[in-house]
């Protein structure tokens, strides 16, 4: 007669399937870490953490996490598929960017990911002479939130790409230009732009909340505006401080035939060698600022938002512009 199996099968079946399930997971590879005292080799799991962004990035499935654990500098990174980057509470993840970042470039962070949402949170992006912290050149999204990028010779931020972004909570301290952009959108909300040259610059419409902009001895602008030809650009800006820079809201539309719309609505001006500056067609920019339509040096105006407005057509701020781009 033959013994009874089925208690002695049943459960060895139920362990074998979690166990699959758990290599499932794994494989997956949806979270891997990365620590100052990992190793390149490892597999990128919490107790066995990698060493550089770039390998845990290899061994993350699309649309996963890379969190840094600890404290430590991590390497350059190129960002080829959706993914949250993140540093832990406490944790100083930084990426330092030479020259030989990201094979030769002098990104920190270089994404080229078609249909790709991108998030970056918590990390510090220093220069250490490459040049520009991050560059899109391809993806649908990004979200940089908690960090802080510093001391960039070229560029904070680069948007190249028609790509949806968003910025909060980011500090911005001694760069060259903080934001390029030519994202299809472009959000700024809580942010501080200190001691840039200039803080952000975008040929495409641009939505600005809560941010603090101060200048700099050789600081040039705030927000500065060049429309594509032929399109209209909308710059929204509420609740924010400009103070110290040499023009604060600055457009130029002299070499194309787009314009600008600004509004800008509950901001403080102060200390600013113009509030207000344009370049080209009087027509192609209509500025309202703080609930007053700009078009005149009015002496009430000027009172009114504490600040130079000036308008103009010479041109000599186009060397400015092709030192940016």
């Amino acid at each position: 007669m033959r013994k009874p199996i089925t208690l002695r099968v049943g459960l060895p079946v139920v362990m074998i399937a979690a166990s699959l399930g758990s290599q499932v997971a794994n494989a997956a590879g949806q979270r891997s870490y990365v620590s100052v005292n990992g190793a390149d080799n490892a597999s990128c799991a919490a107790d066995s953490p990698c060493r550089h962004l770039q390998t845990a990035l290899a061994n993350t499935a699309a649309g996963g996490d890379v969190v840094v654990i600890d404290s430590g500098e991590f390497g350059p990174v190129t960002i080829s598929r959706s993914v949250r980057i993140l540093a832990s509470p406490g944790a100083n993840a930084v990426i330092a960017v030479d020259k030989s970042s990201n094979n030769g470039s002098g990104r920190g962070v270089l994404i080229d990911a078609p249909g790709a949402d991108v998030q970056l949170q918590h990390l510090s992006l220093r220069d250490s002479g490459g040049g520009i912290a991050m560059q899109v050149r391809n993806a649908n999204s990004l979200l940089v939130e908690g960090c802080e990028i510093s001391g960039f010779v070229h560029k904070g931020v680069f948007v190249t790409a028609e790509t949806a972004v968003q910025i909060r909570n980011v500090a911005f301290r001694n760069n060259f230009v903080a934001v390029d952009s030519s994202a299809r959108s472009l959000r700024i909300d809580d942010s501080a732009f200190v001691s840039n040259q200039t803080a952000i610059f975008s040929d495409r419409s641009v939505r600005i909340e809560g941010i603090l902009v101060t200048g700099s001895a050789n600081g040039e602008f705030g927000i500065a505006s060049r429309p594509p030809s032929g399109r209209t650009i909308q710059v929204d800006v509420e609740r924010s401080t400009f103070t110290g820079t040499a023009v604060a809201f600055y457009s130029y539309t002299e070499e194309t035939t787009g314009s600008v719309r600004l509004d800008v609505k509950h901001t403080a001006l102060s200390g600013n060698g113009s509030a207000f500056y344009t370049e080209g067609p009087s027509s192609s920019v209509i500025a309202t600022i703080n609930g007053l339509p700009i078009a005149s040096t009015a002496p009430a105006i000027l009172a009114e938002i504490r600040g130079h407005v000036q308008t103009e057509t010479s041109g000599t701020k186009n060397q400015v512009f092709e030192k940016i781009r």
